[in-house]
Order: C-alpha cells, then structure tokens, then sequence
C-alpha cells in the first residue's frame, strides 16, 4: 500500500487498510506507520480511526507496555543512568573540564507501570539497544495522561528528554508531572525525603538491596548477572511509587482533575463517586459546601457559592 502525507488522516486509507486484514489494533497500525518511516503515538492512531467511527475486524489487544486503560492513564516511572567518564587528578575539590570527559552519562534502564495494573515492564540497553530502549520510553510517555516519579521533574524527564532530541525525536504528547518527592517534602517532615527512607516509614519493603556503585560497573561491562539486579532494583523503584501514590494521594496539592479525564465521578484525586458533605469551606469572600471522598480521603468544595460577604478587605 503506498503511502502519502499523513495518510491515518485519511478514511479511504483507513477503510482499504482494515480490509486487508493486515492490522487488528491501533497499535498495529502505528508499527505499520513506524516501519514505513512515520513517527505518529498510538494516541493520535486512535484518535484518527475514531474520528471516521472504523472498527477492527478482530478485538484490540495491546502489547503490556502499552495496554489500555480507564482514562486518566497515569504512568509510574523510573529510570537509571550511567555516569560520565573521564580523566581527573585528585579524588575531591577537583573541578573536571569538558576536555578531560571522555564519554558523557546516558539513560542505560527505565521501568514503568501503568496504575491499575499488576504487571511492570523494564527495557534498557544491555537487554534491547539503547535506540529501542529510548523509543519505547517515548511511546509510553506519548500515552500517559500524568506520570508520577521520584524527582523526575529534576532529574527522570531532563535525562529523557536529552535522550529523545538527542536521537531526532519530537516531545511526546503533553502529559502532567506527579513528582511524589516534592509532596513528600512540602507536606511532611521526614527526616530524609529519599525514596529509600519514605517507602519504609510508610510500611512498604523499602529499595532493593545491591552492592553500590560495583553494580553500575558491572552492568556497563556487560556482566548478565549484575543486570538482573539492576533489573530488580528499579522495578522495586517503580512498585514503591504506585504504593506511595496511592498513600499519599490526598495529600497532593493542584493534582489533576480526575473527573474532567473520565467525565464521570466526584473526587477530584481518584475519581470515586463514594463522596459526601463535610460542612462548609470559608474562602476570602465567600462560602462553599465542603466534600471528603470516603476512598482516597481528600478535601475539595462545590462550584457553586453559598454566600458572599458585604465588604471584603482593601488590598493597597
């Protein structure tokens, strides 16, 4: 089948494409596309065949890495790098020039999970090749609505991102960040916000145990036994994740809307309908009917004001 500008854009593609038989999801189609040199989301895929209102002859199924679920998709991510490498003269206080680098640090692993679902999946370089590895950290990315992480916002997504112009890819769909660190640290007063330390406080079984930095080295010389620890220690990151979130879920500030994802329930964090009245919220200058979501137990007010006071303050 030849293919032209944008060609998912198009029905009577889509119509002599189905016909053939030679695709049954959406994700099928965009293996299709990519092989015929088209970088486009499984998102947009979707979106496009639902536009023309097309159907599969067979019943979708997905790969794990990108099965569908109830919308928001929230994606709980982790990855790991290796450092630079380089020349240097002492052991500390030694500032080290862009000359004296010889290799710079690269993403070698991610894991991720999508909420609401048992399996987590794991790629990196040693196991599927740098090129496939970054790829399919993008699709993932392109397909979540939020994607929670453990300072990601400082330190996972820049080092993605790097990775993604580095190869010549566009930015994945737009998605919100739940960096569950920045929680940790503005609501509570642990006395570590570290991953390993909040996972135990909270009861779960804390970080996978390993060797150090003689893991790393292992790993970058190739050694098959050192990955399959390294394999473990960062699922264990991404299990710890979904456990916290879902902890700490009320204690979330500006976390997205839920039900202007799925256009139904109440709870503005996790989407229940198993909400009700707890009093009333007094704002500046007005009231509002207070909620407790009787699941997940945060706080939000109704839309609608009750009342509104006579005067409110002079701001000079």
């Amino acid at each position: 089948m030849t293919i032209t500008t944008k060609p998912w854009l198009d029905q009577e593609w889509w119509e002599k494409l189905i016909a053939t038989g030679l695709v049954g999801t959406d994700q099928e189609v965009t293996n299709y596309l990519d092989e015929a040199g088209w970088d486009v989301s499984r998102r947009a895929i979707t979106d496009a065949r639902n536009k023309f209102g097309l159907k599969y002859n067979k019943e979708e199924v997905y790969e794990v890495d990108l099965v569908e679920v109830e919308s928001p998709k929230i994606l709980f991510l982790d990855i790991e790098t290796r450092p630079n490498l380089g020349y240097f003269w002492r052991m500390w206080d030694e500032n080290i020039g862009l000359s004296q680098m010889t290799e710079e640090g690269e993403m070698i692993s991610f894991a991720a999970k999508w909420r609401g679902q048992e399996e987590t999946v794991f790629y990196s370089n040693f196991h599927d090749g740098h090129e496939a590895m970054v790829k399919h950290a993008r699709r993932l990315l392109d397909e979540a609505d939020f994607v929670a992480h453990w300072n990601g916002k400082k330190f996972d997504i820049p080092h993605m991102n790097k990775e993604f112009v580095l190869m010549g890819l566009t930015p994945p769909s737009a998605y919100k960040q739940l960096d569950l660190m920045l929680t940790a640290r503005k609501q509570f007063k642990f006395v570590s916000n570290k991953l390993q330390h909040i996972s135990t406080a909270l009861g779960f079984d804390g970080k996978f145990e390993h060797q150090g930095f003689e893991l790393w080295k292992k790993c970058m010389a190739g050694d098959t036994e050192a990955w399959v620890i390294m394999r473990k220690y960062n699922i264990q990151d991404v299990v710890l994740l979904g456990q916290i979130y879902d902890r700490i879920l009320p204690w979330i500030k500006r976390h997205p809307n839920v039900p202007l994802y799925t256009g139904v329930g109440s709870c503005t964090q996790c989407g229940s309908m198993n909400v009700f009245k707890e009093g009333t919220a007094y704002m500046s200058t007005r009231t509002y009917d207070k909620f407790r979501c009787n699941d997940c137990g945060a706080q939000m007010r109704g839309k609608k004001f009750k009342d509104a006071a006579e005067l409110i303050p002079l701001s000079y």
